[in-house]
């Protein structure tokens, strides 16, 4: 095996938890009642809206403000938290939450990294928003990774299989020899399985519930799991 090729978002960063739990988590843990479908939507809303917004020079802090007020536009707009004055002020402050809860992961994840980059050519392929490489250097893991796959710059975003074939030229690699390694079973196994990569599924609690496993070659529940299937093969 040469390559390890990870997600970042749901995988590197919340350690198996969408961004969609995460939120939902965050709002509730504040007192803040909502619809969880329409607060889904509200959700879908804020991820369009960050793709057709230039976000490349934002840092994380800034990136997830903008993403939450997004999310509380829509809801405004069905009436809910109406309550809400100040929505860049309400932002930031869920946005620093954010913040102190991806740090506790990456930092628990960095040792991890850093040990398998003595083996592995490393990438990251991700839907994001143009500032992946801004971010992964602002928590200091860009120095755990030979390149950065970015759908916002590369202009292919997951589940087409084409971006991890970009990442899979970059690591100078064939399928068979590459371990992807992602939180979502539609973005990330069944398109690296498709190519003929190796699979580790991080199965926690995803966008929506997939009992469906047949398609990747592991699953794990925790990234640190990961490494004696990795080194072993």
């Amino acid at each position: 095996m040469k390559a390890l090729l990870f997600d970042f978002g749901g995988t590197i960063d919340t350690g198996g938890i969408h961004w969609f739990e995460k939120f939902w988590d965050l709002y509730s843990s504040i007192g803040i009642i909502m619809d969880r479908e329409a607060f889904r939507e509200a959700f879908k809303y804020s991820e369009q809206q960050m793709s057709r917004t230039d976000v490349r020079k934002l840092n994380f802090l800034e990136t997830y403000a903008k993403k939450i007020t997004f999310q509380v536009e829509y809801m405004k707009k069905l009436g809910s938290l109406s309550y809400i004055d100040d929505i860049v002020r309400f932002s930031y402050n869920l946005a620093h939450i954010c913040r102190q809860e991806v740090e506790k992961h990456i930092k628990r994840n960095t040792e991890l990294l850093a040990s398998l980059r003595k083996f592995f050519t490393m990438g990251v392929v991700s839907n994001y928003y143009g500032n992946l490489s801004l971010i992964c250097n602002e928590f200091g893991i860009d120095c755990c990774f030979d390149f950065i796959v970015d759908s916002t710059l590369a202009g292919i975003r997951k589940p087409d299989p084409a971006i991890f074939s970009l990442a899979l030229r970059k690591a100078n690699c064939e399928p068979k020899d590459a371990f992807v390694i992602g939180d979502s079973y539609g973005n990330d196994i069944l398109p690296a399985h498709t190519l003929g990569c190796r699979t580790i599924w991080l199965k926690l609690k995803g966008w929506q519930e997939n009992n469906e496993e047949q398609k990747a070659d592991y699953v794990v529940r925790e990234l640190s799991e990961i490494k004696n299937i990795v080194i072993y093969q």
